[in-house]
């Protein structure tokens, strides 16, 4: 995805204006956060997008393309999440599109959590064995085969999030 004429003409405004305006020390602060930021299990996804892009914005030279934004996004995202969207990275044009598999997903999670998934078929299974497919904008979000699995939950999730970190 290129920067359009404006955008760029944008970005370097905001630039001129911070470094005018916003102490170093502070742009320093915001920097060192946007590089030890992770989602965490009590962050939605909703709330680490909107943390991550206005650190972001202080960090341009870290994620100077689209590309970059969304690869570190998905490297930032828990181990479940990560692991469902790595194989999908080149698929999504804007990180909008990866934020909205990433919700996708967590709202996939949270329906299992709350014992959703039970259907004639079986739970979390689909007739034929299929994936579900869904879009998001230009992109897709294809639902994991482990997300299927019938004794996915969040709590074994964190659990062994927590005792396989990385």
């Amino acid at each position: 995805m290129e920067t359009s004429p404006q955008l760029k003409k944008w970005e370097d405004f905001q630039d001129a204006f911070l470094n005018r305006f916003l102490p170093k020390s502070v742009k320093l602060a915001k920097i060192q956060a946007f590089e030890d930021l992770w989602m965490t299990t009590e962050m939605t996804v909703s709330e680490y997008l909107l943390t991550y892009t206005d650190l972001a914005r202080y960090a341009r030279h870290m994620v100077p393309t689209e590309r970059d934004r969304i690869e570190r996004f998905v490297q930032r995202l828990p181990r479940p999440f990560y692991l469902a969207m790595v194989a999908q990275l080149g698929h999504f044009a804007t990180l909008t599109e990866a934020a909205d598999c990433a919700r996708m997903i967590e709202a996939r999670l949270e329906y299992d959590r709350q014992g959703g998934s039970k259907g004639k078929h079986g739970r979390g299974h689909q007739k034929g064995g299929q994936r579900k497919k869904y879009k998001s904008g230009d992109g897709s979000c294809s639902t994991p085969a482990f997300m299927e699995a019938p004794t996915l939950s969040i709590g074994a999730i964190v659990s062994w999030s927590s005792t396989n970190p990385g």
